[in-house]
């Protein structure tokens, strides 16, 4: 929700206020900072060579909680290197990552997007990994942004498991002349209606 009204530490034309007293005055920078800071996603920002220049708060949290060294995963070290570099079964993501990547530092495209998983021992994860090019002058830089969407690739694979349980009920219901018909429920989820015919004994008058 964005507030309506209220006290902010901004003036009309964009520029910080002054600051109150006891308060010390925080720069444009720093403002930046901390908006960034607060993301969810892990995000970097790297160069045409794959040099990263920027790192979030959250992409070092990310790498000390999975085993990492935050300072080799972060400033001064080549993101697309790192993924050329990748091997075992997740390589082939890894290249391809990076291929979008350069596309973007390139000029070729505006902005790539790869949905991708990066499991831990003890639990499945998938990420979905967006690279942006910033826009204006000077040499070229992307925006690389790593949001975990793991909430929702788990619920796509309960529904489709859901779904083929229903399609397996309509292919048993089908082996006795009956039929099943899957909709939607007003209530979310899927709604069934299976009708088999009676055996001819117990039809009335049999």
């Amino acid at each position: 929700m964005h507030p309506s009204g209220g006290d902010t530490d901004r003036a009309s034309n964009g520029a910080p206020q002054e600051p109150k007293p006891g308060q010390e005055p925080r720069s444009y920078d720093q403002f930046a900072r901390s908006v960034v800071d607060g993301l969810s996603a892990h995000v970097a920002v790297i160069e045409a060579s794959g040099a990263i220049v920027f790192v979030n708060e959250a992409w070092r949290v990310f790498a000390r909680e999975n085993a990492g060294d935050p300072v080799k995963v972060s400033e001064g070290t080549n993101y697309l290197e790192a993924c050329d570099a990748a091997t075992g079964p997740d390589s082939e993501t890894a290249a391809a990552f990076a291929a979008g990547a350069r596309e973007v530092l390139c000029g070729l495209r505006m902005s790539f997007e790869l949905e991708y998983p990066c499991h831990a021992p003890e639990r499945r994860r998938w990420f979905v990994g967006r690279v942006t090019r910033l826009p204006g002058p000077g040499p070229p830089q992307a925006v690389v942004a790593n949001e975990d969407v793991t909430d929702r690739k788990r619920y796509e694979e309960d529904r489709q498991e859901g779904t083929g349980g229903l399609e397996f009920m309509a292919e048993r219901a089908a082996l006795v002349g009956g039929t099943c018909r899957i909709g939607s429920s007003p209530l979310g989820g899927a709604r069934v209606e299976v009708v088999v015919p009676l055996p001819p004994r117990l039809l009335p008058g049999s």
